[in-house]
């Protein structure tokens, strides 16, 4: 019911561009700007890549930091004014789409605004990206190696890099992530992004599947999952071929609606869409209409704050 009150409201829809860790999706999403589509870049408005890596190139890896939770939100919510005022989302049957990246509810120390995070879980349509294996491990050795290793502050950043490392001890225990520091101190950063993929691989599978995007949660996702793939896997990365094929995903889902709806209509019933968003949405302590129209983000979160000093 959730996908179908998302159609039937005024404004954007909102398109998430998932896949496992090294897949590119930030590249994939300022491909999609830069053809003229309507993007919100959480994790560029968060100054954080999302993992425990995420440091790694932001402002924060320079000396600076991540903004508070509260101006993570004022930020996000002048982006969608921005969209908004300049009607970037395009798309058919005069209805427009925005970007975004699939993201967990936290993003580094900044927590996602629990409308927008029950949006991005709730989205009528999820576009996966896939690459091989050995194309992901050349994307994290440029966004986190390059540069950086052989940089003037390459000794700080090794030692905040195994301290990232250790962090992960309690998942991937004492022994592997002594084997993944060893490997790191040797330079053999390839064996340290291959070990790093197969610990997220599994994490972001659990959270791509399920409802409320946790490892232990249950049920789907309650819109369309589907998948794009570069033509030739042993290519060169092409962040515009991929961006391309995402919005042939897009025009796809949009006939698939368009006959979804004829059929029901001509069936004399409402449609029916997959559910399993009842929970992410009963868990965000807003109504339907406070997560599709995020663009009043600021203000419902003003009036949380007025509530809970009354």
């Amino acid at each position: 019911e959730v996908v179908a009150a998302a159609r039937a409201l005024p404004g954007p829809r909102v398109c998430v561009v998932g896949g496992r860790t090294g897949v590119g999706k930030t590249r994939v999403l300022h491909a999609l700007r830069s053809r003229g589509e309507a993007v919100v870049d959480l994790e560029g408005l968060a100054r954080h890549r999302g993992s425990a890596f995420g440091w790694v190139g932001t402002v924060e890896a320079g000396g600076g930091a991540q903004p508070s939770s509260e101006h993570f939100t004022n930020l996000l919510a002048c982006e969608w004014r921005r969209l908004e005022a300049r009607g970037e989302a395009k798309g058919g049957r005069g209805r427009g789409w925005v970007f975004l990246e699939d993201e967990d509810s936290h993003i580094g120390h900044v927590s996602v605004p629990k409308p927008v995070y029950a949006a991005l879980r709730c989205a009528p349509l999820v576009v996966r990206v896939s690459l091989p294996e050995h194309a992901r491990v050349r994307l994290l050795l440029d966004d986190y190696v390059a540069g950086h290793a052989d940089g003037p502050a390459a000794g700080e950043w090794l030692a905040r890099m195994e301290e990232s490392v250790r962090k992960l001890t309690k998942r991937l225990g004492a022994a592997r992530v002594g084997e993944v520091v060893a490997a790191m101190r040797a330079g053999d950063f390839s064996a340290v992004a291959v070990a790093m993929l197969h610990y997220y691989d599994k994490l972001y599978d659990a959270h791509l599947a399920n409802h409320g995007g946790t490892g232990s949660g249950g049920g789907s996702r309650a819109g369309r999952l589907v998948e794009v793939a570069p033509a030739d896997p042993a290519a060169a990365f092409d962040a515009d071929e991929l961006a391309g094929l995402v919005l042939r995903r897009v025009r796809e889902a949009e006939k698939a609606e368009e006959a979804e709806e004829a059929e029901a209509e001509e069936a004399g019933r409402a449609g029916v869409v997959p559910g399993g968003c009842e929970g992410v949405i009963a868990g965000s302590g807003v109504d339907w209409g406070a997560v599709v129209l995020i663009g009043a983000l600021a203000a419902a979160c003003m009036a949380e704050r007025l509530l809970r000093r009354s």
